[in-house]
């Protein structure tokens, strides 16, 4: 019988298999908090009741009318090692959970009920055929759209900005007319009020027939996975192995360098704000993208920590302010 997941150490956990891990979204936080929305559905007089299933990612996929939610919200260590190794998560508190959820559904009933088709929908939000970004720069001023995620996500697309403008309309007491009675945008939460109005009662045209992106269909390894969203994140990092293989060693001598950058990461951190003027989060930034590929890489350190020490805190300023050169507005999708 194989080895329960949850008595694995990192390491073997990480070469395990996303689609041989055993999860249940009936058994985590998350159980009442989807409940809670099919409730917000029903008291608003909407039939429709999104099918809600463990998956690489939040998303809603095409022609379906599901909601797909991550896969490491399903367990705490899971969440560790996504923070770890990724950076971030999205939906750990309910609060935060419920965001992304009402968010998701947005996309959902839109697909249910077809309402890509009405004429109203491309009226307000936009063409949902327009071609969709790998990243965009937000205008952190408008006032033409509602602000419920993070990043000003309704600029992002038109299909964005209909399921952030469902999400703010179905959220109970979160006082819209009020908020934004005097910003353009309550036009499209008009809008979408009337829309809702005319699906009450009504079932929905197009049901889920099959759980897409289901994390059983994952075949890489939890490691593979982490790997995989960190450098679709981290799109600047431009570091090839040759860049690590002069820092840090493929032979097992002295120490695992993940182990190494752990252990000294506040001295580092501290050293590249003091001595060359790095800012705080940038510094930490950099640290946790190199801790990611020396790990996959299963790098070492050299027998010589003070020479060491100023090697990477040398690598870490160049990566910083490499990193601040970049468009700091631009918003990866």
């Amino acid at each position: 019988m194989r080895k329960h997941w949850t008595g694995l150490t990192d390491d073997e956990l990480l070469k395990t298999k996303v689609k041989h891990l055993d999860l249940d979204l009936t058994e985590t936080f998350m159980q009442p908090l989807v409940s809670q929305l099919k409730q917000e559905l029903k008291r608003r007089h909407i039939l429709f009741s999104p099918q809600v299933w463990l998956g690489d990612e939040w998303c809603n996929p095409d022609g379906q009318p599901g909601v797909v939610v991550p896969f490491c919200l399903a367990h705490p260590r899971l969440i560790r090692l996504e923070r770890k190794y990724v950076g971030f998560i999205e939906g750990t508190t309910p609060r935060s959970f419920m965001k992304m959820l009402r968010h998701e559904t947005g996309h959902a009933i839109e697909s249910a009920y077809k309402l890509d088709t009405h004429p109203l929908r491309e009226l307000m939000f936009g063409n949902t055929r327009k071609p969709y970004p790998r990243s965009y720069i937000p205008n952190r001023r408008s006032r033409d759209f509602v602000r419920h995620l993070p990043d000003h996500y309704a600029q992002a697309h038109p299909d964005e900005d209909f399921a952030e403008t469902f999400a703010v309309w179905l959220t109970p007491k979160k006082q819209w007319q009020k908020k934004y009675q005097k910003w353009p945008v309550m036009d499209k939460l008009l809008t979408m009020d009337m829309l809702m109005h005319e699906l009450k009662h009504i079932e929905p045209v197009r049901r889920c027939t099959r759980q897409q992106f289901h994390y059983k269909q994952l075949s890489c390894t939890l490691g593979e996975y982490f790997l995989k969203r960190f450098r679709h994140y981290h799109p600047h990092l431009s570091m090839g192995k040759r860049d690590i293989e002069r820092l840090f060693s493929k032979k097992p001598t002295y120490t695992r360098a993940s182990h190494w950058i752990d252990r000294h990461q506040q001295e580092l951190s501290k050293a590249a704000m003091y001595e060359h003027g790095v800012q705080k989060k940038e510094a930490h930034k950099s640290l946790s993208q190199l801790r990611v590929l020396v790990d996959q890489w299963n790098m070492y350190v050299s027998s010589n920590p003070a020479k060491k020490k100023k090697e990477v805190l040398d690598f870490v300023v160049s990566l910083s302010l490499k990193s601040k050169r970049e468009d700091s507005n631009r918003i990866i999708m």
